[in-house]
């Protein structure tokens, strides 16, 4: 059913996440992404590694990533206050900076406030795809080649910045 749906999807932003459990009660509720709408946007998030922290959540999950998703909300919304000329992508690279400062963990993510795509990883190989579509350019991203095609790793420890199909900012290592 996910390639049906898929066929017929059209958005900037895509995601889709399946589930491995490693930490969390298996119900719909942790399920990924998850989404929440903060500073007028509707966001995306989800997670592969394990984080172990104790954060309150602004979703209904009740795992380790929801509780980082939430961190990084507040995060970035602390940043965006801190300042007069402050912009969405230096907010995720710091938030995802300081949940990484703040809780050691395996982290590969994939989050969107509906206009960008970030990925960071610094777990498990994550792969990138450009795809020429109808609709314009497209990057896959996955934790698995999915296809035959030339997929290229994502670099580790660091913020991708992906708009409209296309690469815009890679930041230096975090770590």
């Amino acid at each position: 059913s996910f390639r049906k749906v898929i066929q017929h999807a059209r958005s900037n932003v895509i995601l889709a996440h399946i589930r491995l459990a490693t930490k969390g009660k298996c119900c719909p509720e942790n399920c990924h992404p998850f989404n929440f709408w903060h500073l007028n946007r509707d966001w995306l998030f989800a997670h592969n590694g394990t984080i172990p922290i104790d954060y309150p959540t602004h979703v209904d999950g009740s795992n380790d990533s929801a509780r980082a998703f939430s961190f990084m909300m507040d995060k970035i919304k602390e940043y965006l206050e801190g300042g007069r000329f402050r912009g969405i992508y230096p907010a995720v690279k710091h938030a995802t900076k300081e949940l990484l400062e703040t809780y050691k963990g395996t982290l590969n993510y994939l989050l969107s406030d509906s206009n960008a795509l970030f990925t960071f990883c610094n777990y498990r190989k994550m792969y990138m795809l450009r795809r020429e579509k109808d609709y314009g350019g497209a990057i896959l991203i996955s934790t698995q080649k999915l296809t035959k095609d030339n997929w290229v790793e994502v670099p580790k420890n660091r913020v991708i910045c992906m708009l409209n199909g296309e690469i815009f900012v890679l930041s230096d290592k975090i770590e």
